[in-house]
């Protein structure tokens, strides 16, 4: 089962393509929410992150981290995912049918296995305390704990719920990428609440995967407007986007590609 606690940021952090709709009304919003991730008792972050609302696309950058040189582009009318390695000049997109079949394969894989079932069979017991603005997610293993509040401009909500949603279902993309299923859970709290999170906790108790346990916290800045230099940054990001070679998914995460008989067993497996 996949883990990597360099990449605990993504178990964390705002989220498969959701079901609300994209209208041209919210399309010119622009913003961006600033990130850090604390795991354990560290007073300095493992990893942070800007992530840029403009114009109808997302643009999700890790400054600190073990994935600084990527870059994510979300275009959620068109229903797709680029991902951009800016050290080996390269692209990846993914649709989102490929990740839904991904996902589907993977909550499968994840439900039949000893050690990880716990991320998709346990549920959650889901406690909202509206007078100060938190709400509790917890099953026997995880506890999620997430602050936030409404936006003052609600047409900027169906925009951030789209970009969790793709930014969580992204990671079965990623064999090195934590389960994304206990995150799916927690979406659907947020979308539910409309909120947009301050700060997100997450307390594993001792586990298969986790034998110690682990507690991590994200916090998060939402900034109503878009800088001179931010929007040079997008700029710099979207020629790259055009000029970069396009790879496979096994190229770009630098995957062994399965030979013929092993994709025609993928496909006879149930």
């Amino acid at each position: 089962m996949r883990f990597s606690t360099g990449n605990i940021f993504a178990l964390l952090l705002t989220l498969l393509v959701s079901n609300t709709v994209v209208t041209d009304a919210v399309v010119a919003q622009q913003f961006k929410i600033e990130s850090q991730i604390y795991v354990g008792g560290e007073d300095q972050p493992s990893s942070s992150n800007v992530t840029m609302f403009s114009d109808g696309l997302v643009f999700d950058f890790q400054s600190k981290g073990t994935q600084s040189h990527e870059v994510t582009i979300l275009q959620p009318k068109q229903h797709r995912t680029i991902l951009l390695d800016r050290l080996r000049q390269m692209k990846l997109v993914l649709d989102d049918v490929q990740l839904i079949k991904m996902a589907d394969a993977l909550r499968r894989e994840t439900s039949q296995d000893e050690r990880a079932g716990f991320l998709v069979n346990e549920r959650f017991e889901e406690a909202i305390q509206f007078d100060n603005g938190a709400a509790t997610l917890k099953s026997p293993t995880i506890t999620y704990t997430v602050r936030g509040n409404r936006p003052t401009d609600l047409k900027v909500f169906p925009i951030y719920s789209n970009f969790i949603e793709a930014f969580t279902r992204l990671q079965v993309s990623d064999p090195h990428a934590f389960s994304p299923f206990p995150r799916m859970r927690l979406n659907e709290t947020i979308r539910k609440l409309g909120w947009i999170p301050s700060e997100v906790t997450v307390t594993f108790e001792p586990n298969p995967l986790l034998k110690q346990g682990l507690t991590a916290t994200s916090k998060h800045t939402f900034i109503s407007q878009l800088s001179a230099a931010d929007q040079a940054q997008i700029a710099e990001v979207k020629a790259e986007w055009l000029n970069f070679e396009s790879v496979d998914l096994y190229e770009f995460r630098r995957l062994k590609k399965p030979t013929a008989l092993q994709r025609v067993a993928n496909r006879q497996s149930p």
